[in-house]
């Protein structure tokens, strides 16, 4: 089984990753620009206007959440995170890892960040798990 392609609303470009997509946005300024110049190179008929704003609204309108008061960071676990990424997603073993061991000395350092400063968030972005 290989790994999904796309996302949950779209299925993707054939052709186009996260990195490329940048690349072209960066090129041209802007996503009506990236299908007039590229639309030799990319078959672009699946991307709607509808689904353009959908992704639009998304993006620059996230919904957010005000019913939480305090965040509590708990330590993360590795091995769950691990089988997730590696066992269920299919992900490369030891980049899963090398990121992991960044996560894992990071946490304390933002751990202690967000604990000790005064001007919490009010807000928290719904889309974020």
């Amino acid at each position: 089984m290989s790994p999904k392609k796309g996302s949950d609303y779209f299925t993707g470009i054939r052709g186009i990753g996260p990195k490329k997509a940048l690349t072209l946005i960066r090129k041209y300024k802007g996503l009506a620009s990236v299908i007039v110049n590229e639309r030799k190179n990319f078959n672009f008929s699946a991307l709607t206007p509808e689904l353009i704003k959908k992704v639009r609204k998304i993006i620059l309108v996230p919904e957010i959440n005000t019913q939480f008061d305090n965040i509590l960071w708990n330590h993360p676990n590795k091995e769950r995170a691990k089988s997730l990424m590696c066992e269920e997603h299919h992900l490369n073993k030891d980049r899963v890892m090398n990121n992991l061991e960044k996560l894992g000395r990071n946490y304390e350092k933002c751990r202690k960040f967000f604990t000790t400063n005064k001007k919490m968030p009010k807000k928290i972005q719904l889309t974020l798990d």
